[in-house]
């Protein structure tokens, strides 16, 4: 099992550091047998999320990618990066 630690988060307002948490656990059976890619702040931006995993030599079936927070606000093509990341979730 893979465990994402936050662990030192800067508060813009005191500066100072917050302790570690797990943050997320995601269970061995889920990935690939090739890396994992964590990609967050997408922002409706279809275009430079296929630009971004072409540059990370991104490979279907091997490779893991997880989609963390904003995913869809503020973004041109919400629609588009929600039908992209839809047959890869579960």
């Amino acid at each position: 099992m893979l465990t994402c630690w936050v662990c030192a988060c800067v508060t813009q307002s005191a500066g100072k550091l917050l302790p570690g948490e797990v943050h997320a656990t995601l269970p061995e059976d889920a990935m690939g047998p090739g890396r994992l890619i964590i990609i967050g702040d997408v922002h409706g931006c279809v275009k430079e999320l296929k630009e971004l995993l072409e540059e990370a030599e991104y490979v279907e079936g091997e490779d893991t990618v997880v989609l963390v927070g904003d995913l869809v606000d503020k973004g041109p093509y919400p629609l588009e990066v929600s039908h992209r990341a839809a047959p890869r979730m579960r």
